[in-house]
């Protein structure tokens, strides 16, 4: 940067050299004449200017030139578009904060580095400082004044005279004034580029007249051949300073006013909020930005309702809400809002938005757009939910489309009539195939007389039938009648006609629907014709069939039941129904009738009939209320002579009379058990040894539908309920045994059934049980004697060979190791010959005990004979842990035995063997392990080897 000269020189620019100031924006900011003779420019064109128009790219100045001038060749371009070749010096120059560049130009080929251009850059500096509108000083060292210009000469109000050489501290108030010193002498013992920080100072001056102004102050160090000096800008604050203290007062009496429009705005908002809240919909405020996301300013807070986003999430973004939009609509939504704003029209839109959950809804969407001054679109408006409004008229359409496919589709012939003409203006299929046409062109335009027989059942012409038809529809909405029609081949069908009226696009119309009667007319032919075949069956059934008013007459009655009573036809036409019946049953009777009064029959019943000779004879009846054609009341009673039942009857109930005394008498338990078909089971017969054995009364067996689950054992109630079910869904039969629950006197029980499926769709069984307590018990004794040491309670040999088997498959399976360990007492034949068996006996006990104790349940400790013992280990995965069980059994085994009086001390020798390691096979495992077992027996006792070792 060139060095500011200690005085404002009068100089001015050589001739020869134009002089541009550009700032680090490259805008020219200072443009002289000889610039204005070089470039072709008036001073106008080029001030604020970018410096390209000049100086055309790639030239470019490094706002860190520094304190170096630059020189360098550049190619130039003048107003009229010509080029030339130039040399441009550079050199920065620093104005309060502000930085310029200020280059001067020459043409080549003249352009030569001389001593005159420190001169001319001098002298566009002291112009530059000169008319600049800030005091500006020089100082140096002492702090004496060197230089300034005319802005510091009227700010301080001092004559040029005066200030020349005048100290700075003159300027100054207290306390800055007798600081002054102080800052120097840090300055210069810093050695800082900058007197004061970058950004300056605020501080006081004092004026010629002794008035106080507020300044800011910036000041910054010039080194000049020979001597250090000291520029300082200086901004008079005074101005500024008013302004702030008029702004705080504002700023005071406007946060009042805002606090007031704060409170007013938040009322108004809270009734907006509050009437949009109730609103059906959603009011909003969106803003569509060019080349930004949109956004919605406002909306309701029943957005969540129908978007299910909550208006805080799209204020600023309203992505979410737009991406909700039913994919399918979403061009045509967004085409509709820009057609609106273009046209300055309302925007109304129905269209889909899909729910979170991937429902989709329709909403219909009302607005008025308005064009911002930005240039922004934004839509003042409401949404609302109309999906129910859709799904009515979906469901509008599709029940009209319904209603015209059953039409059509319907097998029910179906034709319209126009009332006025009589014609046929619609019909479905079924009715073109019953009047016997192919086509519906066929029936259509036809009128009621072509498809009608000349005359109705009844003689009358059918065009008069038809008229008053017609007239009872009308008038009664519907009129329901026999109509006999003729085909076109001549062949004539009955048919019964609902005739409807209706109105249609304000017209009355009549719709027809048939229904052929054709057969049943026939049928009815046929009905009479069979009447006289029930009358033959009517005589000839073997039960009395008769017919009786409410006063008891006998009205009608068949041979059968003469027979019965004994009577002739003559004489019980004279006698009544009480007459018949002995006076014990009077109050039954009575009953009877009131059942067939309420219900309009009466249920079967037994009861005795007095015959004419006076004997009694049994008969079971039924019968039902008729209406005759005159509305009186009749009774229609079949009447069965039972007295050949009743023999059989007794008959069977001696015989089971005598099977339950043999059932009493027999050492088991008989009962019979039925599933009904509406999921029930219960016990329907238990004997008395039955009860005694579930020791329940009869009356719990047959109250209770489970009782029998209560007697069994907690742990086999799931194995008796899989043989219930089996009986009722498949042919098994029942067989279950099992326990029973603690406290009975049978502890086992064997259950068995057989099932019988009845017409009715139900399930008898019939079964047996008996206590089998002995039989287990002895069952159990066998099993123990044949798997179990009978001294120790261990298990022997065939058990550990038995779990042994098991344990090498499940090791198989998943894949893991056994341990065999054969063990054996060392000193034990001492002890026995010493102390006798008895004491060897205990001993034997106390170690199976010591090896049961330290193992874990899933091991096993077996006594093979003599002081032999195997113990199988499995699912150790490590060596080491092997060798701590091991290890641990010595030692318990080494522990004193107090036996028979007795302190006896033996130890063990075991062997090992591992599966798969070592043998795969149960026999070879056990080989090995008892071979390992020898080995360390014979090298010194009370230690174990592994096979794998020997």
């Amino acid at each position: 940067m060139s060095s500011v000269p200690p005085r404002f020189s009068e100089r001015q620019p050589s001739v020869s050299a134009a002089l541009i100031a550009f700032d680090q924006s490259n805008l020219v900011v200072a443009f002289d004449t000889a610039a204005t003779r070089l470039f072709g420019y008036q001073r106008d064109e080029i001030i604020n200017q970018p410096l390209t128009k000049l100086i055309p790219f790639p030239f470019s100045v490094d706002p860190n030139l520094g304190a170096e001038e630059l020189a360098l060749n550049i190619v130039a371009q003048a107003k009229s578009g010509a080029q030339f070749q130039a040399c441009a010096e550079i050199n920065q120059v620093k104005i309060g904060r502000q930085t310029l560049f200020v280059a001067s130009i020459t043409a080549l080929p003249s352009v030569q580095k001389n001593e005159g251009t420190i001169d001319r850059n001098a002298a566009v500096t002291d112009a530059i400082l000169e008319t600049a509108v800030n005091p500006i000083i020089t100082i140096d060292e002492k702090g004496f004044i060197q230089t300034f210009n005319s802005a510091a000469v009227h700010f301080f109000g001092y004559e040029r005279a005066e200030l020349s050489h005048m100290n700075v501290r003159e300027l100054m108030p207290e306390p800055y004034r007798s600081n002054h010193d102080q800052y120097m002498a840090r300055y210069h013992q810093e050695q800082t580029s900058r007197v004061i920080g970058s950004s300056g100072v605020e501080l006081t001056a004092q004026r010629k007249d002794g008035s106080i102004v507020p300044i800011h102050l910036s000041v910054g160090s010039l080194n000049i051949p020979g001597q250090t000096m000291y520029v300082g800008i200086i901004v008079d604050l005074t101005e500024r300073k008013a302004i702030e203290r008029e702004l705080r007062q504002h700023r005071d009496e406007l946060a009042v006013m805002v606090t007031k429009a704060t409170s007013d705005m938040q009322a108004i908002i809270n009734r907006t909020n509050t009437i949009h809240s109730r609103l059906p919909g959603l009011v909003f405020v969106y803003k569509h930005r060019l080349n930004a996301v949109g956004c919605f300013p406002y909306v309701s807070g029943t957005i969540f309702d129908i978007f299910r986003v909550h208006p805080d999430v799209i204020k600023n973004d309203a992505s979410s809400a737009l991406s909700l939009i039913y994919r399918p609509d979403q061009e045509e939504v967004f085409s509709s809002m820009d057609a609106a704003a273009r046209n300055h029209t309302n925007w109304r839109k129905e269209f889909r938005i899909v729910l979170p959950d991937g429902h989709p809804i329709w909403v219909y969407g009302d607005a008025v757009p308005q064009l911002e001054e930005d240039g922004s679109t934004s839509y003042y408006g409401y949404i609302g939910n109309i999906n129910k409004r859709k799904i009515l008229e979906k469901d509008l359409q599709e029940s009209e489309s319904f209603n015209k496919t059953l039409f059509h589709k319907s097998y029910v012939p179906m034709l319209v009539i126009d009332h006025a003409t009589s014609e046929f203006v619609e019909c479905n299929l079924a009715a073109v195939k019953i009047y016997g046409y192919t086509t519906r062109e066929e029936v259509i335009g036809k009128c009621v007389m072509d498809i009608s027989s000349p005359t109705q059942y009844d003689g009358t012409p059918s065009a008069d039938s038809a008229k008053r038809h017609n007239r009872n529809a009308l008038q009664k909405e519907i009129d329901i009648f026999e109509w006999r029609h003729q085909r076109p081949n001549g062949e004539i069908w009955d048919a019964k006609v609902h005739l409807m009226r209706f109105q249609h696009q304000g017209k009355k119309m009549l719709q027809a629907t048939l229904e052929d009667i054709t057969e049943r007319k026939r049928a009815e032919s046929a009905l009479r014709a069979s009447e006289e075949k029930l009358r033959n069956l009517f005589e000839l059934s073997p039960l009395g069939i008769v017919l009786t008013d409410m006063d008891g007459d006998y009205l009608e009655f068949n041979k059968a039941f003469q027979e019965i009573c004994g009577y002739s036809e003559e004489e019980l036409r004279l006698i009544k129904y009480w007459d018949l019946t002995p006076s014990k049953y009077q109050s039954e009777e009575s009953a009877r009738l009131n059942e067939l009064l309420l219900t309009g029959r009466y249920s079967s019943y037994e009861k005795e009939y007095r015959r004419k000779d006076g004997t009694l004879v049994p008969v079971n009846l039924n019968g039902m209320l008729v209406t005759a054609a005159n509305d009186q009341k009749l009774t229609w009673s079949i009447v069965e002579d039972i007295t050949e039942k009743k023999h059989i009857g007794a008959a069977l109930q001696q015989a089971i009379t005598d099977l339950n005394n043999l059932i009493s008498y027999i050492p088991v338990g008989v009962f019979k058990h039925r599933f009904s078909v509406d999921g029930k089971r219960f016990l329907e017969f238990v004997s008395p040894r039955w009860c005694e054995l579930f020791e329940l009364s009869k009356e719990q067996a047959y109250q209770e539908q489970d009782v029998m689950l209560k007697q069994i054992h907690p742990d086999d109630v799931e194995s008796f309920l899989a043989q219930i079910n089996k009986l009722s869904q498949s042919k098994a039969s029942f067989y279950w045994e099992g326990r029973m629950r603690p406290g009975l006197q049978a502890r086992w029980m064997h259950i068995e059934a057989y099932r019988h499926v009845l017409d009715s769709g139900e399930i008898l069984s019939n079964g047996i049980a008996y206590d089998i307590t002995q039989s287990k018990e002895h069952e159990a004794q066998l099993n123990r004697l044949a798997n179990y040491d009978s001294l120790t309670g261990m298990p022997n040999r065939k058990l550990l060979m038995d779990r042994l088997q098991h344990a090498i498959s499940q090791a198989k399976r998943n894949k893991t190791s056994i341990a065999v360990i054969f063990l054996d007492l060392d000193g034990f034949k001492p002890v026995n010959d010493t102390y006798g068996h008895e004491t060897g006996d205990k001993l034997l006990i106390e170690i199976a005990k010591r090896l049961s104790t330290n193992l874990r349940e899933c091991d096993t400790v077996a006594r093979i004979g003599g002081d032999e013992f195997v113990l199988l280990i499995p699912q150790l995965e490590h060596p080491d842990h092997y060798e701590l069980a091991l290890q641990r059994i010595l030692n318990s085994i080494n522990q004193p035995v107090h036996a028979g009086g007795q302190t006896v001390t033996v130890s063990a020798s075991i062997g090992l063997s591992q599966y798969p390691s070592d043998a795969t096979d149960p026999d070879i495992l056990l080989r090995l392990a008892d071979q390992s077992m020898y080995y360390a027996k014979q090298n010194g006792k009370n230690k174990y080897k592994f096979y794998s070792a020997v």
